[in-house]
């Protein structure tokens, strides 16, 4: 799980600063902008370090997709006869 990044003192004030202007400039709005402004500011960078995430998985499945089954030296022979159970019997004696 990814922690989003904060959002700075500055960014909130400069956001909060710009929606006060787009208000009207009003007086005795101060804490309603400030609180918009840092629920629009969180709200975005969740959104992008969850686009982030999704691109990781998205390049982690593509690569999972061409990888071979088995390496390609690799083959179905067994020898008859020779176990794993059978070796370690041979090196306890």
């Amino acid at each position: 799980m990814t922690s989003t990044p904060s959002v700075t003192h500055s960014e909130i004030a400069q956001r909060a600063h710009q929606i006060w202007q787009q208000a009207g400039q009003p007086d005795g709005n101060d804490s309603a902008h400030w609180l918009q402004a840092e629920r629009e500011l969180q709200a975005q960078n969740e959104k992008s370090a969850g686009a982030e995430v999704d691109r990781g998985k998205s390049a982690v499945s593509h690569a999972a997709r061409h990888l071979p089954e088995k390496a390609p030296h690799s083959t179905n022979y067994a020898h008859p006869g020779v176990t794993t159970d059978s070796l370690h019997h041979q090196r306890n004696r």
